[in-house]
C-alpha cells in the first residue's frame, strides 16, 4: 500500500538526506567543524570569518551545497549583492543544486533586496518562491513578507524590521513586540496581534498568547494559512495555560480539517489531553 506524499516533500528529503556515502572521498568531520565555524561567526557577527568558512568547506567539496547557500548569505549581509546574485546564478545553473536550496538562496537575496529597499525586486523574488518546495513555516513567512510590501509605507518598514536580521541577528524580542504594536496603527486586522503573540509564545507567555490569537482570529487574518495557525497556536498556548476545555474545543475543530497532518496532530492533542484530565 502506498502512501501520497505532498508536493515537494521528495525535493526536501533530497536536500535534508543529500545522497553520500561513508566512502565519499570528502572528510565529513572537518565539513561539520567548518560548518559549525560558520554558525558562530554568523552569531558573532563576524561576516568576513563566515565566508571564509564558507570558501574552505568547498575547498574540500565543491558540491557542498550548504556552503554555496552560505556564501550567497554572507555575502548579501555584507552589501556584495551584485558578487551574491552572480553565486546564485552558478547554483540555479548547477545540476547538482536541490530545489530546496535554490530556494533558500532566492530568499536570502529577495530579503537582501528587501533591505536595499529594491521592494519590487524582492516582491519578484518572493512570488517566485510561492511555487517552491518549501515548509509551512516558510510558507506563512512568506505571505506576510509579501503583504509587507505590497502594503509599502510604514506596514513595509515595521514587518520588514520585525522579521528581517541584521548582521546576522534578529531584534531583541522587547522590540519585536514594539513593532508588532506600532503595526496596530497601520492595519486593522488581526495580523499585528498574531504576529506579536509569537513573540509571547516563544517567552513562554501561553495565556497572553492565548488571548492575543483570539483577538487575532476575531480580526481577521489576511490569509487561510496565517488563520490556520493562529488557531493552532492558540491550542497550543491554551493547553500550556491550563485550559483545557478551551484547548480541546479548539483542537476539535481542527480535527475535521481536509488537511491530513494537522489531523492527525489535532487527535495527538485531544489524547494528550484526555490523559491529563484522568490523572491531572
Amino acid at each position: 500500500m502506498g502512501i501520497s506524499l505532498p508536493p515537494g516533500a521528495l525535493e526536501l528529503a533530497r536536500v535534508r538526506f543529500p545522497n553520500k556515502t561513508v566512502f565519499s572521498d570528502t572528510c565529513p568531520h572537518q565539513v561539520a567543524i567548518l560548518r559549525e565555524q560558520t554558525r558562530e561567526r554568523i552569531a558573532a557577527s563576524d561576516l568576513t570569518g563566515a565566508l571564509q568558512s564558507c570558501r574552505a568547506v568547498l575547498r574540500i567539496d565543491p558540491n557542498d551545497t550548504a556552503a554555496k547557500v552560505g556564501s550567497i548569505k554572507v555575502l548579501a549581509e555584507t552589501g556584495q549583492i551584485r558578487a551574491a546574485r552572480q553565486q546564485f546564478e552558478l547554483l540555479a545553473q548547477d545540476r547538482f543544486s536541490s530545489a530546496p536550496a535554490i530556494a533558500t538562496a532566492r530568499g536570502i537575496l529577495a530579503d537582501a533586496s528587501w533591505k536595499r529597499g529594491e521592494r519590487r525586486i524582492a516582491l519578484q523574488l518572493l512570488q517566485i518562491l510561492q511555487s517552491q518546495p518549501l515548509g509551512e513555516d516558510s510558507m506563512r513567512m512568506l505571505e506576510v513578507k509579501t503583504l509587507a510590501i505590497e502594503a509599502g509605507g510604514a506596514q513595509n518598514n515595521l514587518i520588514r524590521d520585525l522579521l528581517l536580521e541584521r548582521a546576522g541577528q534578529k531584534p531583541d524580542p522587547a522590540f519585536s513586540v514594539y513593532l508588532a504594536r506600532e503595526l496596530r496603527n497601520h492595519r486593522s486586522d488581526g495580523l499585528p496581534h498574531y504576529l506579536e503573540a509569537r513573540q509571547l509564545y516563544f517567552a513562554n507567555h501561553y495565556r497572553e498568547t492565548a488571548e492575543l490569537l483570539a483577538v487575532a482570529r476575531l480580526l481577521g487574518l489576511p490569509t487561510k494559512r496565517l488563520n490556520t495557525e493562529a488557531h493552532r497556536l492558540e491550542a497550543v498556548s491554551r493547553f500550556a495555560a491550563g485550559d483545557l476545555n478551551e484547548s480541546a474545543r479548539l483542537w476539535t475543530i481542527l480535527s475535521k480539517s481536509s488537511d491530513l497532518g494537522l489531523v492527525v496532530e489535532a487527535n495527538d492533542w485531544l489524547e494528550r489531553i484526555a490523559v491529563t484530565r484522568a490523572h491531572p
